[in-house]
C-alpha cells in the first residue's frame, strides 16, 4: 500500500519548504502534536492550504462554509454537542437520483466512527466535504448558538488555536478496506519512534467521497439503540418503569435492565457472537 506524509505532500505542492518541515517536525517530536497543527500554528501553512492539499490528496471536495447557505433542515438533524465533539457541521440535503444525500463539513473526513453514527441517526447517506477547523467551529457557533457572524469567526478561530494545542489522539488501528489504496500518514519526528508504532495523523487510506463506508460494527448500532431507548424512557416519564416493577415485582428499573440488555448486546459484538444482520433483523422483528 503507497504512503504519502503530509508533509511530502505540502512540500511537492510548493506551499512549505524543506528547512520549515523540518522544523515542525521538531517542534512535532516535543509537543505531540498533528503536525498539520504545528504548521498551521506557527504559520508554515495556512489551514486553507493545508485543506486544499489534503482534498487533492484525498479526493474528498473541499467546501468554504462562508459562501453557502445552510439548510436548517440539516442543521436539526444533529445535536451540537455530537458535532463539537467531532468537528463537523451538516449544512444541506441534496438529491442525487433516488437517493438523498446528507452534505457534511468535516475537519477530519476520515473519522469513519462519527459518519456512521450520522449515517445512522439521520437515514441519509453521508457526503463527506472537508473544510478548515475554524470555519466548522465558526458554523456551530453561528448557526447552533446563534452568535453573530463577525464574532463567531473569531471565536471559532480561538477554539480551532485551543484544539489544535492539543497532543494528537491515538487512534485504533483499521483494517484496509481496499487493495491499493494510499495512505496520509504523519510525517515522522526526527528523532524517529519505533517502526511498530507509527504515529499517525491520519492514517486511512484515501477513498473517494462517494465511496462506500464500511459497515458499522454491531456495538455502534447497539448503542445507537440504547441511546434511543434511553431517550423514549425519559419522554415516557418513568411509565414503562412503574409498569415494570407492578407486573413483574422487579426492584430495578427499566432503564437500570435496558442498560444491562444493551451491555450484554455489546458484549457478544466483541466476541463476534453476533453480526450486524443478526441483530438488526431480530430486533426489528421483535419491535415489529
Amino acid at each position: 500500500m503507497a504512503r504519502k506524509r503530509i508533509g511530502e505532500l505540502l512540500v511537492e505542492a510548493g506551499v512549505l519548504s524543506d528547512e520549515r518541515l523540518r522544523a515542525a517536525l521538531e517542534v512535532q517530536l516535543q509537543t505531540k502534536q498533528r503536525l498539520g497543527a504545528v504548521l498551521v500554528s506557527r504559520g508554515f501553512v495556512t489551514e486553507e492550504q493545508l485543506v486544499a492539499v489534503l482534498s487533492e490528496a484525498l479526493g474528498v471536495p473541499a467546501v468554504e462554509l462562508r459562501s453557502v447557505q445552510p439548510e436548517w433542515r440539516a442543521i436539526h438533524m444533529l445535536r451540537v454537542s455530537f458535532c463539537e465533539a467531532n468537528d463537523l457541521f451538516p449544512y444541506q440535503v441534496v438529491t442525487e437520483g433516488t437517493r438523498k444525500l446528507l452534505l457534511l463539513a468535516m475537519a477530519d473526513p476520515l473519522n469513519n466512527p462519527a459518519i456512521q453514527e450520522v449515517e445512522f441517526t439521520t437515514g441519509l447517506t453521508v457526503s463527506v466535504r472537508l473544510c478548515t477547523l475554524s470555519a466548522v467551529r465558526a458554523a456551530l457557533l453561528r448557526y447552533y448558538h446563534r452568535v453573530a457572524p463577525a464574532q463567531a469567526l473569531s471565536r471559532g478561530r480561538t477554539q480551532a488555536d485551543e484544539l489544535m494545542a492539543r497532543p494528537a489522539p491515538v487512534r485504533p488501528e483499521r483494517p484496509p478496506r481496499r487493495k491499493g489504496s494510499v495512505r496520509v500518514v504523519e510525517d515522522e519526528p526526527l528523532a524517529k519512534e519505533p517502526e511498530s508504532d507509527p504515529q499517525v495523523v491520519i492514517g486511512e487510506e484515501i477513498l473517494s467521497p462517494d465511496t462506500e463506508l464500511p459497515e458499522g460494527e454491531v456495538e455502534l448500532l447497539a448503542r445507537e439503540r440504547e441511546l434511543a431507548a434511553a431517550r423514549r424512557q425519559k419522554s415516557a416519564g418513568g411509565v414503562a418503569s412503574k409498569d415494570l416493577a407492578f407486573l413483574y415485582g422487579q426492584s430495578e428499573s427499566a432503564e437500570r435492565l435496558e442498560q444491562k440488555f444493551w451491555a450484554l448486546v455489546r458484549i457478544l459484538a466483541r466476541k463476534g457472537l453476533i453480526t450486524k444482520e443478526e441483530f438488526r433483523k431480530e430486533l426489528d422483528e421483535s419491535s415489529g
